[in-house]
């Protein structure tokens, strides 16, 4: 006797969970692609840098042929950890508040007096749980185009450079469609409302692809204590972190004087604020 439907459709939906996560590239796989503590910031790495020490590692959510494409696309896997060893979410005050506002002999930002009380610093977490991410280099043109325009960059660059060669996943396919069904009425919005055109884009699921402001400052210190250099040392990375005024905001310029943290709003345009993707792929 065959099993009723709602088993059938169970049972299939296990082994396409089974076939799936067998596809997933090993966390071995992974450091042989990239380059230990110059591409790829795992345990070792963030236990170094950070003293984070994560609970569990949670597998590696990309395939194989996902990876290959990221590794020539110049992206970097990183490991990211919601806490410190005794049990402090990590944010952007944290990460600053421990290091005594120090990175190797130089600071670690620049000046925070006009965002010390806001949430992007003081409460807004990197992590609710470990997960890697595949962060992207700048995006090529995304420069010298305000927040809306960026996000257009976005979703070409997903569909004819991460994704070339294979159907989009379901999630980034259907953040690009909210995009479309969107973008005539947030360019409106923007000329008119420019804060709450602030806070709709931030909330776009294509946008939540981009980074925190503390994700960037975290891999700023993974980036200098590990291979001694400054991530975004002439450029900004716009986050999708925006302060109490609705104000998107940067983070970048780093050197030895610190990280400089700004806001603007979504109709600016700079020729050094640049977009870029911190990807987690859902196992």
């Amino acid at each position: 006797m065959s099993e009723n439907p709602r088993q059938e459709k169970e049972n299939q939906t296990m082994t396409n969970i089974q076939t799936a996560v067998s596809r997933l590239a090993s966390l071995s796989f992974a450091q042989e692609l990239f380059s230990r503590g110059t591409d790829c910031f795992g345990t070792t790495e963030v236990e170094k840098a950070l003293g984070l020490e994560p609970d569990q590692v949670p597998p590696i959510p990309f395939t194989q042929d996902e990876l290959q494409r990221a590794k020539k696309l110049g992206d970097k896997l990183v490991l990211f950890c919601p806490k410190h060893p005794d049990g402090q979410a990590v944010t952007m005050q944290s990460i600053h508040d421990r290091r005594g506002n120090m990175l190797g002999e130089g600071k670690l930002l620049y000046n925070t007096d006009w965002y010390r009380g806001e949430d992007f610093f003081t409460t807004e977490p990197i992590a609710t749980e470990p997960y890697w991410a595949l962060w992207s280099p700048i995006l090529p043109g995304s420069t010298n185009q305000n927040y809306l325009q960026q996000t257009g960059i976005l979703a070409k660059y997903l569909e004819t450079e991460v994704c070339v060669g294979r159907d989009l996943p379901t999630k980034i396919k259907l953040a690009i469609e909210e995009w479309r069904d969107r973008e005539t009425e947030l360019t409106n919005l923007m000329d008119n409302d420019w804060q709450k055109a602030s806070e709709q884009l931030a909330a776009l699921q294509l946008n939540q692809l981009r980074s925190t402001a503390g994700q960037v400052l975290n891999f700023v210190v993974l980036e200098h204590e590990i291979n001694q250099t400054y991530l975004l040392p002439n450029k900004y990375v716009w986050t999708k972190s925006c302060s109490s005024c609705d104000r998107l905001v940067p983070v970048g310029f780093s050197a030895s004087d610190g990280v400089r943290v700004y806001g603007h709003g979504p109709d600016r345009s700079y020729g050094n604020v640049g977009a870029c993707l911190s990807r987690r792929a859902e196992p």
